[in-house]
């Protein structure tokens, strides 16, 4: 039997196996992300294209979910991906219980991104740094570089970055490095849009009023205020010995 890992919206309007929570998520975003002022154009108009695709996600705490997570990436990264690298793959995360607090958010997520490494057997692109806070680091999973963004049910006055359900938005990279007058009009329309909506100034780790170059991991989970987490990346990536010793079970 076929298992599908992803889902456009349409098909989840129609689907009878996504979970009711699951279901209730989406539903939640859908109203979120149509909204008469929400700061991504783009996002919308994917939205509406069906260039969108989903994944919903009971626990990574769980080995038999986070693995199923890991196979609906390997199949973004394999079917989907190369077709069109305009799309996104959004993980709609199951919430239990009230609202946390950002920096149990935050450790979430980056448990998150290490336990996907973890059980990546894709191998990492020979050009992009392994050590996050290299200029050039990002994260790659299949062999994919993407670019992470976090969105919470506790982000109040970043409101871009408020999601109804702990949310994360995968997209390849290779889409945000054209150098295109296109891709620089819609990145400065981006900023005006967010800036509006936001109650809080841009985040420093984003660089947008500076021209120094930001490190990448610090843009992935931005907090609700200003302040910048000190000390290294939590993320920690595979030595070449534990690679080699799952691939051999």
């Amino acid at each position: 039997m076929n298992i599908q890992y992803l889902y456009t919206p349409q098909q989840i309007h129609g689907s009878v196996v996504i979970p009711e929570w699951g279901k209730k998520a989406f539903a939640k975003f859908e109203r979120e992300v149509l909204i008469e002022n929400y700061p991504c154009q783009a996002a919308v108009d994917a939205f509406k294209d069906e260039m969108l695709y989903f994944t919903f996600v009971d626990s990574i705490y769980k080995y038999y979910s986070l693995k199923q997570f890991a196979e609906g990436i390997k199949h973004y990264v394999e079917k989907i991906a190369p077709q069109n690298k305009k799309t996104a793959l959004i993980a709609l995360f199951r919430e239990r219980g009230p609202v946390q607090a950002i920096k149990e958010y935050e450790r979430q997520f980056w448990d998150t991104v290490q336990y996907l490494h973890v059980v990546d057997e894709g191998g990492w692109p020979q050009h992009i740094a392994k050590t996050p806070n290299h200029p050039n680091w990002q994260f790659c999973f299949a062999g994919q570089p993407f670019s992470l963004i976090c969105q919470t049910p506790a982000h109040e006055k970043r409101k871009s970055r408020y999601s109804p359900n702990f949310t994360i938005v995968f997209q390849p990279r290779e889409i945000l490095e054209e150098e295109n007058e296109e891709l620089r009009d819609f990145v400065t329309e981006v900023k005006k849009e967010v800036v509006a909506y936001d109650q809080i100034s841009p985040h420093p780790a984003l660089g947008w009023n500076t021209s120094q170059q930001q490190k990448e991991w610090r843009k992935y989970f931005l907090r609700d205020t200003n302040d910048t987490p000190v000390g290294q990346c939590p993320f920690r990536a595979k030595t070449e010995k534990f690679q080699s010793t799952r691939k051999g079970r």
